[in-house]
């Protein structure tokens, strides 16, 4: 499909179609599939808190043991826990037991009390954000990124077998591991390695390659000389890996555990705040393999400029990959935790060739990343300045009766960003499933309808979306629908739940996150890469294309989605935008960054006489001829939440000499916005916002 069949034909140049509309207040985030997790969990968290701007921890906390989930809402923690800093003694473990809360969301979107986070004056734990993988089965991952004191955090956890022994560990794991020595962040390391457990307890010589931050971030090797593992006697702290004595990587002993189905090993030190994740090796690995949704979370330390005695940067993050195994592409989505911003959601595109050892590093992602578990797991370590974990699981295969929405299926129309991108008030939504409808649809006249003539609904927390487009004869079918104005955190509104009702049958419901944003740029391709779908200003209004590029100084148009809500004038649910002044103007903070540019930008608002699409002019800076990126960022004024969108070029004719990147008010940015960057505008003064993710108890 184009550009304009994906959004049902009504794209059209002579008369766009979309859509807002009303909402009913929910902030109760689904907990239908709690029963999922139950028994016993092997867990290691490690969190940093009261970090300083120059990047120095103030204090680091790791735990480590066994935690009980009773499938009802509620968990109990036996094991150990770490602390840097403590306010008396020494740095000395201690044994805990914690009680907490989860939720577990019919998507797999998992909301789980930290065992070690901050407690506020109401005696609620921070939460960490994750979800679910096949792995395990039902082993999780998450991270806190909404806590009220900035706190960057990893919290792991693996499914244990009732019974356990030395030859429940054996074949070959691709293995990694972070450690922030003595919790310095100047002391991080990554290694990479194989275990090669042979049933008996024995790991024979271990060769690791890797990084130290102390060390000159240049590349180190150690072997670690007849390793040996223990799973005969197992305690609340699992069983242990012994790595002999310390090298530049690693050393001592570690406490472990196999998961259930063993497809996973994760560990760490008992009186340290080290992370190490493995899964069996994949033989003869291909580009299929790496294919589906994979939930994502992960703990980074950036020290590329602590050589030239500048600060650390930390950051932490949850969030999502859309994988197409063959095609080489993901689309990604993380929510993140980064040193002196607030949290912020950015999507952004990437590619990757898997070779058959399936140890491949993607075009734009400084993390090298393996594949495991006949790729259920997926582990990504940092390389040189760079220090990382990051982990991705898989998610459960989801079906179910028709009619059937897809749980991770509910996505923006404009970037296909993966479901735990948050939605936004006004955005476009496209809906994948099946038995959804028994005919095709388009709206082609305003009012936009909330009922196709076949008796199609989509309801938005149990308010009828109106409804763009039905495409039935696809598979998965699609449906696009207009998320209603009220849906938005400045109404308190933090949950969006989607079902669909087929001539009177309803589909099962799935619950989306919501933003004061969620931006995406339309483009020419039905993938939401590549080139933007962008005009040329004369009187044939050209599409962009590099046989056609814009130029320097010229004023083009861009189309794009999840720009949230507008002023001065409310539009009304499914009418179109004003088509004279006052226009329907963007209330967000709106930024298009291209080649290290700050673009100008003369007009950012709904296009005039259509509806829930908007239109941002750009006038083009004097940078050089290049198919440059759009970095698209577009955040909340008095909250500083929002998100940011890298995933479309446009093409330009410019400059044989290009002017320098000039230093706007919001900074500039790389050509590409990848995982480590960061947006332009770091808002680290005054409250910390309220965010919904945060102020509602996973209970």
């Amino acid at each position: 499909m184009s550009l304009f069949e994906r959004m049902a034909g009504a794209l059209a140049l002579a008369g766009l179609l979309a859509i807002p509309a009303a909402a009913v207040p929910f902030n109760q985030f689904d907990s239908s599939a709690n029963a999922t997790l139950h028994g016993n969990y092997f867990v290691r968290e490690i969190l940093l808190t009261n970090i300083d701007a120059q990047g120095n921890i103030g204090d680091a906390i790791s735990a480590i043991g066994t935690l009980t989930f009773d499938g009802a809402g509620h968990y109990t923690f036996n094991g150990s826990v770490m602390e840097s800093h403590p306010l008396t003694a020494g740095p000395q473990p201690t044994t805990r037991q914690i009680a907490g809360n989860y939720a577990l969301g019919a998507n797999g979107f998992l909301r789980i009390d930290s065992l070690v986070g901050t407690i506020d004056n109401n005696g609620t734990a921070d939460q960490a954000f994750g979800g679910i993988g096949a792995a395990g089965p039902y082993a999780f991952v998450a991270s806190t990124t909404e806590s009220p004191v900035p706190n960057y955090d990893l919290l792991i956890g693996i499914p244990m077998s009732g019974v356990v022994s030395n030859g429940s560990f054996r074949g070959t794991f691709n293995t990694s591991f972070m450690n922030l020595v003595n919790g310095d962040s100047t002391k991080a390391r990554n290694a990479t390695f194989q275990l090669r457990p042979n049933g008996t307890g024995n790991l024979g010589d271990v060769a690791l390659s890797g990084y130290a931050a102390d060390q000159g971030s240049t590349l180190l090797n150690q072997t670690a000389s007849a390793a040996t593992y223990s799973l005969a006697t197992v305690t609340t702290t699992g069983g242990t890996l012994s790595f002999g004595t310390a090298g530049n990587l690693i050393g001592g002993n570690m406490a472990f555990m196999v998961s259930s189905d063993g497809t996973m090993i994760l560990g760490g030190s008992v009186n340290g705040f080290d992370m190490l994740v493995g899964s069996p090796e994949v033989a003869g690995a291909t580009a299929s393999l790496y294919k589906g949704f994979y939930f994502l979370g992960g703990l980074d330390a950036d020290a590329s400029r602590l050589a030239q005695g500048n600060q650390m940067s930390v950051d932490a993050f949850y969030g999502s990959a859309s994988v197409t195994g063959a095609g080489g592409l993901s689309i990604n989505h993380l929510r993140t935790e980064y040193l002196g911003i607030y949290p912020y959601d950015s999507t952004y595109d990437d590619y990757y060739s898997i070779p058959a050892t399936g140890v491949f590093q993607p075009q734009f992602d400084p993390d090298t990343y393996t594949l495991g578990a006949s790729g259920k797991v997926v582990v990504m370590s940092g390389n040189q300045t760079f220090y990382s974990m990051m982990v991705g699981l898989q998610a459960p295969d989801s079906t179910g009766p028709q009619p059937w929405l897809n749980p991770l299926g509910v996505v923006n129309a404009a970037n296909y960003a993966p479901a735990t991108n948050a939605v936004a008030p006004l955005e476009l939504m496209a809906l994948f499933g099946k038995g959804l409808a028994s005919s095709d649809f388009d709206a082609l006249t305003l009012p936009v309808p909330t009922e196709t003539p076949d008796h199609v609904q989509v309801l938005v927390n149990g308010t009828p979306a109106p409804i763009f487009a039905v495409r039935s004869k696809t598979d998965p079918q699609l449906i696009f629908i207009l998320v209603p104005s009220s849906v938005s955190p400045a109404n308190n509104v933090y949950f969006a739940t989607f079902q669909v009702v087929n001539n009177g049958a309803a589909s099962n419901s799935t619950t989306l996150y919501t933003n004061y944003t969620s931006p995406g740029v339309f483009a020419t391709s039905q993938a939401g890469i590549g080139d933007a779908a962008a005009l040329h200003p004369r009187a044939t209004y050209s599409v962009v294309t590099s046989a056609d590029p814009a130029t320097v100084g010229e004023t083009v148009e861009l189309f794009m989605d999840g720009l949230g809500s507008v002023y001065p004038l409310i539009v009304p649910d499914g009418a179109g935008a004003p088509t004279a002044s006052p226009f329907a103007l963007v209330d967000a903070d709106i930024h298009v960054y291209l080649g290290g540019w700050d673009s100008v930008l003369p007009f950012k608002g709904m296009a005039p006489g259509y509806t829930g699409l908007y239109q941002v002019n750009l006038t083009v800076p004097g940078i050089a001829t290049n198919d440059w990126y759009l970095n698209l960022d577009a955040y909340n004024l008095s909250t500083g939440d929002g998100g940011t969108n890298v995933e479309t070029k446009l093409s330009v004719s410019g400059l044989l000499t290009p002017a320098s990147a000039r230093p706007a008010a919001a900074g500039s940015v790389a050509n590409r916005q990848v995982r480590r960057h960061v947006r332009g505008i770091p808002r680290q003064t005054g409250p910390r916002p309220v965010s919904g993710r945060m102020t509602h108890s996973a209970q």
